[in-house]
Formats: structure tokens, C-alpha cells, sequence
């Protein structure tokens, strides 16, 4: 199974991720839980803890958010990824470093992508790390539409 939280909002980056997953894998088991841009730490949190009570060795947890350092929020971010298979999450489009930020600034424990220009380098709005990872992210086809690929 994979595991995405983001916003209820089909504009936003875990609707094109699931978008991208359904493509390219149409018989993955998703398992979405939707927040909304007034969440709170708390919210966020228990959202968390749900799929840390859910998520097994099996499965695949990505994260197309960031918010500022929190210890809590790391801290359940390490459990979870002690339970499951694979944890990746996006560095974020602040041009900021990701030690600034959960649950970026776990580069050393989760994989954590910034993002690529088409032409292989590094594209001027990504946040920057150690230890992380580039990927493709701008103007990706699928399925006969260019979507913005830092949403993934």
C-alpha cells in the first residue's frame, strides 16, 4: 500500500502524485489521508499517528509537504519509517535549507528529492540539502497533460 497526506484539494501535490502512482501503476492500493491549509500541528500530528497504527513493512509512505522544524513531527516520522519499507518526501520549493524544515531535514533516515530541471540541474526555486536526492520535476507529461512536476 502507499500512504500520502496532503490537502483535500485536487490541485495540490498528493492528488497529482496519486494521479502519477494510478498512471504509471493502475492496480496500487492508495490510502489518502486529506488535511486542509488551516490544519494544525495537531492535526497533522494525528494524522501521522494514524498511519503510524496502519502503515507495515510492505508499504510506502510519501510526503509532498513540509512545514517548519518540529521535533514531534520528526520524531513520528522515524517510527514510521522504522515500520515501512520506504519514506520519501519532497524538499520543498522555498529555495531554504531543509534543515529548516519537517520532515526534510531527515535526509540521513528518509529519501528526500529536490528538484531537477530537464536539462539534469538543479532547479532554482528547490530547497537544498545534504543527502538529497534529484529528481525530474518540471512540466512532466501524463497522460496527455504537462503538470508541474514539483508537485511530485
Amino acid at each position: 500500500m502507499i500512504f500520502i497526506i496532503d490537502e483535500n484539494d485536487k490541485s495540490m501535490h498528493g492528488y497529482v502524485t496519486q494521479t502519477l502512482v494510478k498512471y504509471y501503476n493502475p492496480c496500487a492500493e492508495i490510502f489518502y489521508i486529506g488535511l486542509d491549509k488551516s490544519s494544525s500541528y495537531d492535526d497533522i500530528t494525528d494524522a501521522l499517528e494514524k498511519v503510524l497504527d496502519l502503515i507495515c513493512d510492505q508499504d510506502y509512505f510519501l510526503v509532498t509537504w513540509t512545514v517548519k522544524k518540529n521535533v514531534e513531527i520528526d520524531n513520528l516520522f522515524l517510527q514510521i519509517k522504522n515500520k515501512c519499507k520506504k519514506v520519501i518526501c519532497c524538499a520543498g520549493n522555498d529555495k531554504i535549507n531543509v534543515n529548516l524544515i519537517s520532515p526534510a531535514n531527515l535526509t540521513k533516515h528518509i529519501d528526500v528529492i529536490t528538484c531537477l530541471r530537464k536539462n539534469g540541474q538543479l532547479a532554482s526555486f528547490r530547497n537544498f540539502g545534504d543527502y538529497t536526492r534529484g529528481l525530474y520535476g518540471t512540466n512532466i507529461l501524463v497522460n496527455g497533460d504537462t503538470i508541474s512536476g514539483s508537485s511530485i
